[in-house]
């Protein structure tokens, strides 16, 4: 599996953020990264990552996200823009961590 990052802008009108990060994490999008120190890092505010085959499927599984909050809030979301991108390598720090 390829580690993929997106990150995206909400138009915060029916501050939608808390349904959208949870549906997110249900299609396989996550808001914390671990270091190789084994520690997880808190991403910054609309970025998250996730673990998939392919970047198609990565796209798939992002864009899913919006009608699952959609379900959950009862109100339409619109994702203003966003990005899906592969990586191998980041380095990254963040002011909120936990143990994995």
């Amino acid at each position: 599996m390829a580690s993929f990052i997106a990150s995206y802008d909400l138009n915060d009108k029916n501050d939608p953020h808390d349904e959208y990060l949870a549906a997110a994490e249900k299609c396989g999008w996550y808001p914390w990264i671990l270091a190789s120190d084994d520690k997880w890092y808190r991403l910054p505010n609309t970025t998250l990552k996730g673990e998939f085959d392919t970047k198609d499927a990565a796209v798939a599984a992002f864009k899913s996200i919006k009608g699952i909050a959609e379900k959950s809030l009862g109100k339409s979301i619109t994702v203003e823009k966003w990005i899906v991108v592969q990586y191998t390598t980041a380095t990254f720090n963040s002011d909120e961590t936990q143990s994995s």
